[in-house]
């Protein structure tokens, strides 16, 4: 009967076992090591390597326990003279065709090989090495393929083959005999690999294995070989809503990502998604299309989500937010389900911070942003608008329990140049808070734009969208180097912008107080010393003017300082100097996150440090500190993921763009979101790095306690 308990007697030690496993699986789960390397605890029997042999009293034949069922009352021996010779023979008969020194394999693999080799106590192979050699594979993306290693033991095919389906490995017949390899291909990506992983986590000796800087090993190994989930500030578990989303369960998808966020929308229309730039996918062609995936996910949620989320009871503590931006918000929400009454103080008439007054509505809808908030409000956080709040402290004496100080990077910054503080000069700040207000804004027909970041496009171009006629953008770094991301420069470009890199900045002219131009200089090169301290060198005699009668500052922005009371300790720029994890401030009961402690950072970021906030706040209010929730069911992914014809050329799916001549006469947004067939496409092309966690990883030898003999005999 399956699943009954039998008894075994190994090497004199009884043990109990489930029926239907084979002896090698009852020796390991009670601590027994018999040497194996064909074996692996995910995938099926193979039996090849002979080494995992044992006597069983009443059989003549010596048996391969790793596809020997064991059966009740067996007794075992697998330590024995001849069961000794014939593991030794079967290994020296590897070590003829596999490198002796394996010191080369990398940090996160040692060689199953050498393991067994020391515990036999073989140190030298008395048989000769008649290996070939073969140079390592270099040509193929992530992977390296180095055969002088592979000691065809099988397991990378039976991953390929039976946990992945992809079926590209194989048992290869040539000129030399057999060898592991892909039938007819020499690179993997021509084969049709999907890249999963899986070949390179079973494989024993290192012939197949990462590519050297393909894992950060400075990271434990389950964040390195997840980048995109790691890099996420907030965490999101990118894998898991992509695969979701290739399922056709968006609302799932959705209830993942807010998991981590209260913002999904939102940062499916701005995010600076970090998480692509470190996607192992860009080593094939692009990278996955992680933030639109994102964006489409939330554009069909049917807030299922909220039938699992848990809103704790009340504890009696009440928690002042100063400031209503992405920070502010993300820690009321989640200390509001944490069971505390929440306040948030807003400068300005409207919720969202930066968000709201420093991101133009082409790039985010005021109603995505609006909905959100909606939601963080309707479970019972409240903002009190127009209140400035400059001195903390009062929130704490008016009986407030804690104080979270979220006030963003609200004050721009010019250039100490001359002309910096006539009319018609803006800070980004102001100018696009203006504009996101509705407040008339009053500017030329020439617009100069200084700075190179994402913020200096957002003002070039929403300067184009109020009738400007020739907008410049001029920034000090070379264009390859510029700070702001390809995609806004492209689109700023196909909207007529121009733009001047490699540029620094003397004055700004004026005739009878109105602006006319900016006189500028070609910057030959710069840098930063050993202090990080800028050093410009200007190309002599290369001064020119562009023409302006309106120019913005987009430099740079801090925090506004609290008022001289404070005892909260700010840096130089402003900044409140906070503990990066408990966001604890100087001042007792006074934490702050976001922006403030950072200076200007991202959306993301932001979310990232309210969570922390959060989490530090409700565990010095007497709670656990914990805010992670499940708002799916959680199922485990499919391993077995098939195989798609020319899968490493699947190309990245971009969102559709309006038309030139009609985005910028307005405000609406650029881009259209993913529809379903595009959707598919681009989770589809995921590599699934996360299912590499799933593979059991192999004990050694020495991790078998009480049973560690360092040789099979003594």
């Amino acid at each position: 009967m399956l699943n009954s308990k039998i008894s075994l007697c190994i090497d004199d030690n009884h043990i109990e076992t489930t029926s239907g496993k084979t002896i090698l699986e009852a020796a390991l789960d009670s601590g027994i090591y018999i040497p194996h390397i064909c074996h692996h605890p995910n995938l099926s029997p193979h039996g090849a390597c002979k080494l995992c042999v044992v006597e069983i009293e009443g059989m003549e034949d010596i048996c391969t326990s790793c596809s020997t069922i064991a059966r009740d009352g067996m007794v075992i021996k697998t330590k024995t003279q001849k069961l000794n010779s014939l593991r030794c023979l079967s290994l020296e008969l590897m070590f003829t065709d596999h490198p002796s020194d394996c010191a080369t394999c990398p940090k996160y693999m040692q060689c199953e090989l050498q393991s067994i080799a020391q515990y036999l106590g073989i140190r030298n192979s008395r048989l000769r090495n008649v290996g070939k050699s073969y140079p390592p594979n270099l040509e193929n993306p992530l992977f390296l393929r180095d055969m002088e290693r592979c000691i065809q033991c099988g397991r990378c095919i039976r991953a390929c083959q039976e946990l992945r389906g992809v079926k590209v490995m194989d048992y290869i017949r040539g000129e030399d005999g057999t060898y592991v390899g892909i039938s007819g291909k020499s690179l993997m990506k021509d084969a049709g690999c999907r890249f999963c992983g899986a070949c390179v986590e079973v494989c024993p000796t290192g012939a197949l294995r990462d590519k050297d800087g393909m894992l950060n090993q400075d990271l434990p190994r389950s964040k390195a070989l997840v980048p995109c989930r790691n890099e996420c500030p907030a965490g999101v578990d990118i894998p898991r809503f992509i695969r979701l989303i290739a399922e056709g369960k968006r609302s799932d998808a959705v209830a993942v990502i807010r998991e981590k966020v209260p913002f999904p929308m939102t940062l499916g229309d701005i995010c600076s998604h970090p998480c692509e730039s470190v996607c192992r996918r860009k080593e094939l062609n692009d990278s996955v299309s992680i933030c639109k995936l994102k964006r489409y996910a939330a554009e069909y949620d049917d807030q299922s989500w909220k039938n699992y989320r848990i809103i704790k009871p009340a504890m009696g503590k009440t928690v002042a937010v100063i400031g209503s931006g992405p920070a502010g918000l993300t820690a009321a929400y989640y200390l509001t389900k944490a069971g505390h009454k929440v306040t948030v103080f807003e400068a300005l008439e409207a919720a969202g911070g930066m968000m709201r007054v420093g991101i133009p509505e082409y790039r985010l809808p005021k109603i995505d942003l609006e909905n959100e908030i909606q939601e963080i409000l309707s479970i019972g956080v409240e903002i009190k608008y127009n209140r400035k709040i400059e001195y903390p402290e009062t929130l704490l004496q008016e009986g407030f329990h804690a104080v979270l100080a979220a006030t963003g990077a609200h004050k721009g910054q010019k250039l100490p140049i001359e002309g910096s503080d006539l009319k018609g000069v803006f800070t980004a700040v102001d100018f696009l808070r203006a504009v996101n207000l509705g407040t008339e804004v009053k500017i030329g027909k020439k617009v100069l734009v200084i700075g190179g970041g994402n913020v200096a496009f957002d003002c070039a171009r929403t300067a184009r969208r109020l009738a400007a006629e020739d907008v410049h953008i001029a920034f000090l770094e070379p264009r390859d180097n510029m700070m702001a991301s390809a995609d806004e420069a492209y689109e700023a470009v196909q909207e007529g912008i121009s733009i001047h890199p490699s540029t620094s900045f003397a004055k700004i002219n004026s005739k009878a107080g109105a602006v006319t131009g900016v006189e500028c200089i070609t910057v030959e090169s710069f840098a930063f010393d050993e202090n990080k301290k800028l050093q410009v060198k200007l190309l002599e005699g290369s001064n020119h003017e562009i023409e302006a009668d309106t120019v913005v500052f987009a430099t740079g922005q801090i925090p506004e300082r609290f008022d001289e009371r404070s005892e909260i300790v700010v840096t130089a720029r402003n900044s409140i100097i906070a503990d990066e994890e408990k966001c604890t401030t100087s001042v007792e009961r006074i934490f702050a996150a976001g922006d403030a402690v950072t200076g200007t950072a991202s959306v993301i970021k932001a979310i990232a440090g309210g969570r922390n906030a959060a989490s530090s706040i409700d565990m010095f209010l007497g709670g656990d500190g914990i805010i992670d929730e499940q708002l799916t069911d959680s199922t485990q992914p499919a391993g077995y993921i098939g195989r798609i014809d020319g899968f490493a050329d699947l190309t990245r799916n971009y969102e559709e763009m309006a038309p030139v001549d009609e985005r910028t006469k307005n405000f609406n947004p650029v881009s259209r979101v993913f529809d379903m067939e595009a959707a598919l496409k681009e989770a589809e092309r995921c590599l699934k790095c996360d299912l590499r966690l799933r593979i059991d990883s192999v004990k050694f030898w020495n991790d078998y306690d009480g049973k560690k003999d360092k040789k099979a005999l003594e």
